[in-house]
């Protein structure tokens, strides 16, 4: 649209080593991300003057909104043709199932760290007085 795009950097033209006053043709245009060039290469005609580029966003396809599926078979509820009552809400409640309980994992792990550790206090209480009596 004709603005500028901030933070670009602006290289400098190399000159034609066969004759100073003109550059090298053909250079690349810097690469900025989120952005392509109109051409890839540039000639300035005034290498003191800056050289506009033209760069384009690319166009992103803009997702198809999705659809619910739909299930076979009605998926609306039959009202009652005939007297009867729905069940109360608190009847429905209690006949429901007890909840069920977690195991309690961290239970037998500090058991076996109690035993382990009284185990290697007895061997070593045990290697003490069986030092002390080799002593005397």
């Amino acid at each position: 649209n004709g603005n500028k795009i901030p933070n670009v950097p602006t290289p400098t033209y190399p000159t034609d080593p066969t004759d100073p006053t003109k550059v090298v043709p053909d250079e690349p245009v810097p690469t900025i991300p989120g952005y392509t060039p109109e051409t890839p290469t540039v000639t300035p005609e005034d290498p003191g003057a800056d050289t506009p580029v033209v760069y384009h966003t690319p166009m992103t396809p803009t997702p198809e909104k999705p659809t619910t599926p739909t299930t076979p078979g009605s998926a609306v509820p039959q009202a009652p043709t005939s007297g009867a009552t729905p069940a109360s809400p608190t009847a429905a409640s209690t006949s429901q199932a007890p909840a069920k309980k977690l195991p309690q994992t961290g239970d037998q792990s500090a058991t076996g760290l109690v035993a382990a550790g009284l185990a290697t206090l007895l061997g070593l209480m045990g290697t003490g007085l069986k030092r002390r009596k080799q002593e005397r």
